[in-house]
């Protein structure tokens, strides 16, 4: 079953559109029906005269006698179809086509009670007839139900007169009935009818204005949803305004555009940003700064709403001299709000078209107006944030260099007192004194593992490339954790395969970074167990692997591991930068990191970097 589209089943700006048309609809309906009657004039008539014509021939060609009368009637039959018809094509006529239409009917009706009483046929074929014209109009002729009612009672009263005192009286009971059950079917045959043509053509307007208002709401939603995108994409690399000029131009199709913002420490509106503006006028309104209540304008802003300028020549919303010197004919003014305040004014136009603005054009700009303030908060709290992330880097940064220098003198002075030359240690002073040492030297670590996280968020941490031999590097590695590996009886294994045992060119000291946090990672974690340092190089791409056989990492955990400051064991060393630094310089390489790991038999961190090899390794490894 099909589904009647209701107004009210709609989207509101959709179904407002529609209620206001209703009375459009009903016109157009009226403009179609004349439309219709006048074709459908041309055919009753040419159907009245073949049907009337061949019946006439018959009555004449059985009654010779009623030639001269039959030929009369039909002229005269003949002259009203023709003037009906005439009265349709001529203009002054034509708008009152339902009274010619019922005028035609009628007279035909009288007409044909007239030939009907002058030969004296029966009263039933008179009837007939009668009923014949009045079905014959309600179907074909789309009169209404009062037209329809007006030519039923002109066929009536001529039968009524044409018949009077020469029917019997039971014949006349037949045939009246016969004449009011046919007048009342038409009647209410054209009421139906002209009801059911006008519910199925407002049922197709309907379907045609929901289908073009919802193409309409498409479109603006595209462009707003276009909008908003490029505004998304463009924060932080291109001037907000300057985007929304361009698109305002291209979307609304203006001649141009133009943001003027609020001066909030003058109190006045200065233009920031324009396009398709030509150069001069650019520079002269860039010149000037409209106060804020120095306008007319400005008082009628309004949230939600805009304010239009369909003739400049004709409005005193702003000086038309103002307007002409900028070369602008007709423009709308879309104010940008942040809360209870007017930041900035979006205004597109024409230099020399006026009028009004399509409804489409006004939606999209006050859409570009609520995209462009959303935008501006974006903006500004994303350079609030960049702010208060860079005095973050600024204070971590001069707390790490100030805590730097007293930590170094004390690890340097834990280190004297440890050397015998300046006098013997009791065995439980030099305890004591190890113990700062290696303390300090823990804060050392994490106050450099701090710094280098500062240089990674603020950029300043350049790649240095060089030609490196990888062999070398896991050897500087190994010296470097022979104590920590043997302190917690771990077996710790290097192999290299592929191009990685020939010379690369890598940032060496990013990946020896990348290393030592892993290896350190493992070493604290794997106790009594082996780690095995893996290396292959191959196809442009350095992998390498850092595997354990410690306890393992939960699923649960294993996405949260490269989060700052995340410890799994909240027991274990450090502070929990560690991974998150060897992620960041992994990306920082354009490489990738990836964990394996499964509980209570180890875990396996893999990393692939992009590097180079020699050309002669190339060839020879293809």
């Amino acid at each position: 079953m099909e589904e009647e589209v209701q107004p009210r089943d709609l989207a509101p700006p959709v179904r407002t559109a529609i209620e206001h048309d209703t009375a459009a609809i009903r016109d157009e309906y009226l403009r179609e029906t004349g439309r219709l009657l006048r074709q459908r004039i041309d055919l009753t008539a040419g159907l009245f005269l073949s049907f009337v014509g061949l019946a006439l021939l018959v009555d004449v060609l059985v009654h010779p006698q009623r030639r001269e009368i039959g030929l009369w009637m039909y002229g005269a039959e003949l002259l009203v179809c023709a003037g009906a018809v005439a009265a349709t094509r001529i203009k002054a006529t034509r708008r009152h086509v339902h009274v010619i239409a019922t005028v035609m009917g009628s007279s035909l009706g009288l007409l044909m009670n007239l030939y009907f009483a002058r030969v004296g046929l029966a009263p039933e074929i008179q009837a007939l007839g009668l009923v014949c014209l009045m079905t014959a109009f309600a179907v074909l002729i789309p009169l209404g139900w009062m037209a329809q009612t007006a030519l039923s009672i002109a066929s009536l009263t001529g039968f009524l007169f044409a018949s009077q005192g020469t029917i019997p009286l039971e014949q006349a009971a037949y045939c009246w009935v016969g004449l009011i059950t046919g007048a009342t079917t038409s009647i209410f045959g054209a009421t139906f009818l002209d009801r059911y043509r006008y519910e199925a053509f407002a049922r197709a307007a309907l379907l045609e204005q929901v289908s073009t208002l919802s193409q309409q709401e498409a479109r603006i939603s595209a462009a707003l949803a276009h909008v908003g995108t490029t505004l998304h994409a463009s924060a932080g690399h291109t001037h907000v305004f300057d985007t929304v000029n361009r698109l305002a131009r291209e979307i609304l199709g203006c001649d141009w555009s133009s943001t003027f913002v609020l001066d909030e420490t003058a109190d006045g509106y200065r233009l920031e940003a324009s396009a398709g503006v030509p150069p001069h006028v650019d520079a002269e309104l860039r010149s000037f700064e409209f106060p804020a209540n120095s306008l007319p304008l400005f008082s009628h802003f309004t949230s939600g709403a805009l304010v239009e300028v369909q003739d400049a020549a004709s409005q005193d919303l702003v000086p038309p001299g103002v307007l002409r010197r900028f070369d602008t004919a007709s423009a709308l003014y879309v104010p940008v709000w942040r809360g209870d305040t007017v930041i900035g004014i979006l205004v597109s136009g024409y230099r020399e078209r006026t009028g009004p603005f399509t409804p489409m054009q006004r939606r999209i700009a006050l859409g570009m107006a609520n995209s462009t303030a959303i935008a501006l908060e974006n903006e500004r709290l994303l350079q609030s944030l960049k702010t208060a992330s860079q005095l973050k880097s600024e204070f971590v940064s001069t707390m790490s260099h100030e805590l730097r220098t007293p930590l170094n003198v004390i690890t340097g002075y834990a280190e004297i007192l440890c050397d015998t030359e300046t006098g013997a240690l009791s065995a439980d002073q030099l305890d004591l004194i190890q113990r700062i040492n290696r303390n300090a030297g823990s804060l050392l670590d994490l106050v450099e593992t701090t710094l280098r996280l500062g240089r990674l968020e603020a950029g300043r941490d350049a790649l240095q490339p060089e030609w490196i031999d990888l062999g070398e590097l896991f050897a500087q590695l190994a010296r470097e954790n022979e104590e920590a590996a043997t302190a917690t009886d771990v077996s710790l294994r290097w192999t290299r395969t592929g191009l990685a045992t020939e010379p690369i060119r890598v940032d060496r000291g990013k990946i020896k970074l990348i290393l030592q946090n892993l290896i350190g990672n493992a070493l604290k974690f794997s106790p009594g167990g082996r780690i095995h340092v893996s290396a292959i190089g191959a196809g442009g791409q350095l992998t390498i692997e850092v595997r354990d056989t410690g306890p393992g990492i939960s699923a649960e955990n294993l996405a949260r591991i490269f989060e700052m400051f995340r410890q799994i064991d909240a027991s274990a060393p450090g502070v929990g930068l560690g991974l998150h630094i060897v992620k960041r310089v992994t990306e920082r390489l354009a490489g990738k990191i990836s964990v394996e790991s499964e509980q209570g038999k180890g875990t396996c961190f893999t990393i692939s970097i992009p590097v180079e090899f020699t050309a002669d390794q190339l060839a020879h490894a293809g």
